[in-house]
């Protein structure tokens, strides 16, 4: 038996307060573990795996916050208003979180010296092979410790800022509401409303504007995501959700990879850089399984 300990009044809203948040987080986990099961078995279907990581996961992704922001809404019109601004808020705070915590980490645990050329150091020096580290002292210094940057960093960080306009157009016509008509919560609301079909539209246009972007970027997937594709075909084989010869059906109508399983691929065939690319992928995909 256990003592008997009383527990302060707001107790039982508390502990409701944990296990809902408890079960929330182990239902996104589980839908973000079969998102991603998903998203790799659509990895297995040649015609469709360049667009599974460019379009059809994030798609996926987002609809379980559609979700939370739908049901958030669901109810009576009295207690509709503060489940908006729990989901609200639970969607911002997480997704705050993904943006910072995981670039916080990535720059701690990956930075390297700064060049006197503003390069990272991430290649030896010749000059000083035998005393070369890629992080040197001071190891916490804002301007001599960094990171690389590629294209598609910079690429991405400029599409979020052009993205964040959707948000600037509503946060900002709440500011002038507020500043407007303080304490009005019926005539503020009526000057938003057209900042927020506004806001809605423009959310349309980034979305449709990103998908079309995508698609055209997957269809000209470079050879890390070609070799990601084939680790995956690898894999799935491996695991029986694919058979060699499903997984070698995407060759059926190569002309290089036919003649080369036929033994009468010539080699001035593989100076076209297209088939050469095409024995490239299918040996990769060969050489695990033989």
């Amino acid at each position: 038996m256990y003592p008997f300990v009383e527990l302060p009044a707001n107790s039982t809203s508390m502990s409701q307060v944990l296990m809902q948040t408890a079960l929330y987080g182990y239902v996104l986990f589980n839908a973000a573990n079969l998102i991603g099961d998903g998203a790799e078995l659509l990895l297995l279907v040649p015609q469709y795996a360049s667009l599974v990581g460019s379009i059809v996961v994030p798609i996926l992704g987002a609809v379980p916050d559609g979700m939370m922001i739908l049901c958030s809404g669901l109810g009576p019109p009295e207690e509709v208003q503060d489940a908006v601004k729990v989901g609200v808020g639970a969607l911002a705070g997480s997704t705050i979180m993904l943006l910072t915590l995981p670039w916080f980490l990535s720059i701690i645990t990956g930075r390297v010296s700064i060049r006197k050329d503003g390069r990272p150091n991430y290649v030896k020096d010749a000059s000083d092979v035998e005393n070369w580290e890629k992080l040197q002292a001071p190891t916490c210094h804002p301007t001599k410790n960094g990171v690389g940057i590629g294209d598609t960093i910079r690429k991405n960080a400029k599409l979020m800022l052009l993205t964040s306009t959707t948000y600037l157009l509503l946060q900002g016509s709440c500011f002038w509401a507020e500043h407007t008509e303080p304490g009005e919560i019926a005539q503020q609301a009526k000057m938003e409303n057209p900042f927020a079909w506004a806001g809605l539209m423009l959310c349309t246009a980034w979305f449709i504007f990103y998908m079309v972007k995508m698609l055209r970027a997957a269809g000209e997937a470079d050879g890390q995501v070609q070799d990601k594709i084939i680790e995956k075909t690898v894999s799935g084989i491996e695991m029986g959700h694919l058979s060699l010869r499903g997984a070698m059906a995407q060759f059926a109508h190569s002309s290089g990879a036919q003649k080369f399983l036929k033994g009468r691929l010539e080699a001035s065939l593989l100076e076209n850089s297209e088939t050469k690319e095409e024995v490239r992928r299918m040996c990769k995909l060969l050489i695990p399984i033989f």
